[in-house]
């Protein structure tokens, strides 16, 4: 997600991309990051 800021990034196709639904993705990355994916790129 950081090599590419540029890519119109999914929170189902970064999910995909570690093994997990979407919404399982979501969680736990805002659970480890302090905030949702695509809040993060936009940061």
């Amino acid at each position: 997600m950081h090599g590419d800021l540029a890519r119109q990034w999914t929170v189902d196709e970064l999910g995909r991309s570690a093994g997990l639904s979407r919404a399982a993705f979501a969680r736990r990355f805002t659970h480890l990051v302090g905030r949702p994916p695509l809040g993060c790129l936009t940061w």
